[in-house]
């Protein structure tokens, strides 16, 4: 299977490539058990990024907030569409003002906040986000379905744009999807708790044809966050037939 080495190339090969009918995101929440093909997950994508354009005037130059879960599905396809529009992703810790907040707790922006929201509801069959919005802020489980399946966009970034900030770091889109793997891989990340980690471990799997499975820790005594144990990863490891484990560091 040819590697991808551009986001273009990925995007396509995601929608179309010889594994497009083929998981390429797996996630479990508790009992909740998601999986995505490559069809799918770039649906979605196209959708998103579609909203991005219609709602945003998104393009190269905008700057999107992803607040919500390291590793959770939804993060993934909202960071795919926030580069396929050439725009960047700003991640927690990236000390940037956003044009679009992408978030799962708009409540905690207040009332004055200028960009526009977008609330993410996690659960997977949901029709409508569970809290409160903002009269201005866009309900994404109730009008995503509504936008095109198909993305063409006007301006492509620059090589040298920023598509990643996160804690101080930038990556530009020359470097997105840069490193990829021998063969396809079926990537295993146990709790993840930094986005930038797990968006890139994404991209470097799916680049080289591979697939991710996503497991997120579930609270422990006291409402910590308890680390996967090991008898759940010897047993994902071996019924999602998984190459390679990616630790929560």
């Amino acid at each position: 299977m040819t590697s991808a080495t551009t986001l273009p190339e990925l995007l396509e090969t995601l929608a179309s490539g010889p594994a497009a009918t083929a998981p390429r995101l797996t996630h479990y929440d508790g009992a909740e058990r998601i999986e995505l093909s490559g069809k799918v997950l770039s649906n979605w994508v196209a959708k998103a990024a579609n909203l991005l354009i219609e709602e945003a005037d998104a393009a190269p130059g905008t700057k999107v907030r992803l607040d919500l879960p390291a590793g959770h599905w939804r993060a993934a396809y909202w960071a795919l569409a926030t580069w396929a529009v050439g725009a960047t992703l700003c991640l927690r810790g990236s000390g940037q003002e956003a044009d679009v907040v992408v978030t799962d707790s708009p409540q905690s922006l207040g009332r004055d906040a200028r960009p526009l929201v977008v609330g993410v509801t996690l659960q997977a069959l949901s029709r409508s986000f569970p809290g409160a919005l903002d009269s201005a802020a866009l309900d994404e489980a109730a009008i995503l379905a509504t936008y095109g399946d198909h993305l063409d966009v006007d301006e492509e970034p620059d090589p040298a744009d920023p598509a990643v900030m996160a804690g101080g770091q930038v990556t530009t889109f020359e470097d997105l999807v840069g490193a990829t793997t021998a063969r396809p891989e079926r990537v295993l990340l146990l709790a993840p708790h930094d986005q930038a980690l797990a968006l890139q471990a994404a991209l470097t799997a799916w680049s080289g044809g591979g697939s991710v499975v996503v497991v997120r820790a579930q609270p422990g005594a006291q409402g910590s966050s308890a680390v996967v144990d090991g008898a759940v990863t010897e047993r994902l490891v071996a019924t999602e037939q998984i190459t390679r484990i990616v630790a929560a560091d």
